[in-house]
């Protein structure tokens, strides 16, 4: 609201774009969708070349442990290259605002990486008991029978320390070396070359800080370590205690990087954390889902089994108890949020 004339972009070209990268993200869904039935079949390959070798237990065990590794680096590189996906679309949609192209890119980036880390997670708990079997008590594996928790444990495990030490390297290594590349190009840049200069010259001296892309980076690291330990708190309780130390050591790391790798940032007022609001209240609405539905479909849990029977409850007792005990955590939300 200056007065002055604003350029004019057609409201139906925008929307063609904003289909357009509609599809390739998810185009690319189907790209990880494929990628995690060949991470799946390459661990029934390696179970049975384990096999012939030692115990089908341990084979089961050596084969989830190289595929979890090998699905981990497929997780980075696709999340690496869909950054720059994400960011290329969503400039050329040109959006009117900060704010509508802000929560575009939040959009796009948290659809595509809440997917990428959690499919797998998903197969572990859902589906790997059904369509590969996983270990009895007596360690005969079977499709349909016993649990696959000791796999998606591990699983979540090995994503969630290598998503955390990823971060920590992007955050500290890069701006590090980014530094001692611009010393060795301008050496005049040393600490002991820099006596008598202002604070905004040795500020000026650092790595420079995009306010909008870090904080961007940030919010989604956190989003997606709240992810990790709400959707499937059951499967690894341990995992807030983790992730509580990781957001320290990040407070941390996020200062030392400030101080001495990166320009500060100047400060701005925020009224709230925007759509970030509705990314945690989604998952947190997800993790609901996905708790009930281990205990109920995924734990075999004794105090669950009926009278005895050796397998499981019937499959309208589950159906009921999974329902009933979902909506009922749903409602305690929801009164709860009316409250507050």
């Amino acid at each position: 609201v200056n007065g002055r004339p604003e350029a004019f972009y057609p409201a139906g070209r925008r929307r063609r774009h904003a289909c357009i990268a509609f599809f390739v993200v998810a185009a690319l869904i189907i790209v990880l969708v494929w990628v995690n039935i060949g991470i799946i079949y390459m661990r029934v390959v390696l179970t049975r070349a384990f096999d012939k070798t030692t115990s089908s237990t341990m084979a089961a065990r050596y084969a989830s442990v190289v595929a979890s590794v090998i699905n981990t680096i497929a997780i980075q590189i696709m999340n690496y290259l869909f950054q720059y996906v994400a960011r290329f679309f969503n400039t050329w949609e040109n959006h009117r605002t900060d704010v509508e192209h802000y929560n575009n890119l939040i959009l796009k980036l948290i659809s595509f990486n809440f997917c990428n880390y959690n499919i797998p997670l998903v197969y572990n708990a859902f589906f790997q008991r059904h369509l590969e079997g996983c270990p009895r008590g007596d360690g005969d594996i079977e499709p349909g029978k016993g649990t696959c928790y000791s796999a998606l444990e591990m699983n979540l495990g090995i994503i969630f320390l290598t998503k955390w030490f990823s971060g920590l390297c992007m955050d500290l290594l890069i701006p590090y070396l980014e530094k001692k590349y611009k010393r060795h190009k301008h050496p005049e840049l040393i600490d002991e070359k820099r006596d008598g200069k202002h604070e905004a010259e040795l500020q000026f001296d650092l790595a420079p800080t995009d306010g909008f892309e870090d904080q961007i980076q940030d919010m989604s690291n956190i989003a997606m370590r709240f992810g990790f330990i709400t959707l499937f708190i059951t499967a690894l309780p341990c995992l807030p205690l983790v992730a509580w130390i990781a957001n320290k050591l990040e407070v941390a790391g996020d200062l030392k990087k400030y101080l001495y790798f990166k320009r500060r940032l100047w400060p701005r007022v925020a009224w709230s954390i925007g759509s970030w609001t509705l990314v945690f209240q989604l998952i947190a609405a997800a993790s609901v889902t996905t708790n009930t539905a281990c205990i109920f479909y995924t734990v075999r849990w004794q105090p669950l089994q009926a009278t005895g029977r050796d397998e499981k409850l019937r499959p309208n007792e589950r159906a009921f108890a999974f329902f009933a005990c979902q909506y009922f955590v749903f409602a305690l939300m929801l009164g709860i949020a009316v409250a507050v």
